[in-house]
């Protein structure tokens, strides 16, 4: 039995590796002292050297495979799960943006500029962006949302109001009209 302590540490504690074999009984030991004459191994072994090793090697050379395979297939798993939601973004010149850059103060803080306007399309994602008072940037696609202006708020008002001046209206039909004015 051999018990080598070495400068390996493990969470603070001496790691010792003990070897239950003498050095007569590993493979390639046994495979020399066959071939040299220095052991008579023939007596003691089930199969001759050169028939255990053989079936040895293509035992590794199976389960390597084996091993290859179920690690092809788990990447393929972790693959398809981590890109289930995954979408290609593509803008087109003239579309409306908003940027996410960095804040003049000098924080490590990025806010969202915009809206911008793609001015022209680089590579498939690599585009410039106009923000304004010829702030022409250059910007990666993850960091561009396309631009979707929202509504705040609805005012109604009728012909009868004359605050707005001249009110355009559609059509009425058939000549009435549904608001009392």
């Amino acid at each position: 039995m051999d018990i080598t302590r070495g400068p390996k540490w493990h969470h603070g504690y001496i790691v010792l590796h003990v070897d239950l074999r003498s050095h007569s009984q590993r493979p390639l030991a046994v495979l020399k002292e066959s071939w040299t004459g220095e052991n008579d191994t023939g007596a003691s072994l089930a199969q001759p050297v050169e028939d255990y090793l053989l079936d040895l090697g293509s035992k590794l050379s199976e389960t390597a495979e084996f091993a290859q395979s179920h690690t092809n297939a788990a990447q393929q798993s972790y693959t398809a799960h981590y890109n289930l939601r995954d979408r290609q973004k593509k803008f087109q010149e003239g579309d409306q943006v908003i940027v996410l850059a960095p804040e003049n103060t000098g924080k490590m803080d990025n806010r969202w500029l915009g809206p911008g306007t793609v001015v022209k399309v680089k590579s498939p994602y690599i585009y410039l962006v106009d923000l304004g008072n010829d702030n022409v940037r250059h910007m990666h696609a993850n960091k561009m949302r396309h631009f979707i202006a929202r509504v705040q708020g609805c005012g109604v008002i009728t012909e009868c109001d004359s605050e707005f001046g001249k009110v355009l209206s559609p059509d009425t039909v058939a000549g009435e009209c549904f608001i009392e004015c």
